[in-house]
């Protein structure tokens, strides 16, 4: 396996927790074995086919050489490599990291650098980037889920803020009408004090009143005494009157008869 190492020149540590899996020739014996195109068949096939056959044969040729490439070969693989990554021409890294191929795609682009023998491995820079990306994409979920977040709990915020609001009005209408009724009874409070006041000037003036009363009442009583004693005398009087009448009238009847007499 090959282990990414940064070759950058801004001093950026490479990223040793990515590891690419070298380019597997059983891979690539497996592949061809799939398509079945002996043309295209890797040489170390080729080669292990006729170790095999010299091996039956007991005869050995020196000119086998097991694990060379020839350069035919070498440029074929290229030239495949080639094609199948211009297939990913124009998809952006952030799109690359996260296709289930992506090891893959990787470990394709870097048999292409180890065969074209690339002087700058760029595949190798480019894995150091894939945690960072993957991080970056993560990071930019949690973003987009915690703004969702701040929506909800702004939404949820603005519908409480609304519910303090029309509490808010229903307390203002009450500490206005508690208002008013305080001013009411301040007033009517007011009022009763002028009324207790107007009622103790009145108790003054009862008290006044009933001291006139009783002394009035008094003269009353003297005056009816006096009245009754007028009368007492009144009738003595007229009784005595009475009797003088009487007495007159008596005598005049008889001095009547005495005239009578004279005839």
């Amino acid at each position: 396996a090959w282990r990414c190492i940064n070759q950058d020149n801004n001093g950026v540590k490479g990223d040793d927790s990515i590891v690419i899996p070298k380019y597997d020739l059983n891979d690539i014996i497996k592949e061809e074995s799939i398509k079945g195109s002996s043309s295209k068949t890797s040489s170390l096939i080729t080669s292990l086919t006729e170790i095999v056959d010299n091996h039956k044969k007991r005869r050995w040729t020196t000119d086998v050489k097991i694990g060379k490439v020839s350069t035919t070969e070498t440029s074929e693989k290229v030239t495949k490599l080639k094609m199948t990554l211009k297939k990913y021409v124009g998809i952006k890294v952030r799109e690359l990291v996260h296709r289930s191929d992506y090891e893959e795609i990787l470990t394709m682009a870097a048999r292409y650098e180890e065969l074209t023998r690339a002087k700058v491995t760029y595949i190798s820079r480019l894995a150091t980037y894939g945690t960072v990306i993957r991080e970056g994409f993560k990071a930019s979920q949690r973003v987009k889920t915690v703004h969702q977040r701040v929506i909800l709990h702004e939404n949820v915020a603005i519908e409480k803020q609304k519910r303090v609001d029309a509490e808010f009005e229903l307390v203002k209408a009450l500490a206005q009408k508690g208002d008013n009724l305080a001013v009411q009874i301040f007033a009517m409070k007011k009022a009763v004090l002028k009324l207790e006041a107007e009622k103790k000037q009145v108790e003054i003036q009862f008290q006044k009143s009933v001291e006139n009363l009783s002394s009035v009442l008094e003269e009353s009583s003297h005056a009816y005494e006096k009245h009754r004693v007028v009368v007492r005398e009144w009738k003595e009087v007229q009784a005595s009157a009475e009797y003088s009448l009487e007495t007159i009238e008596k005598a005049d009847v008889v001095w009547v008869q005495f005239l009578n007499t004279l005839t």
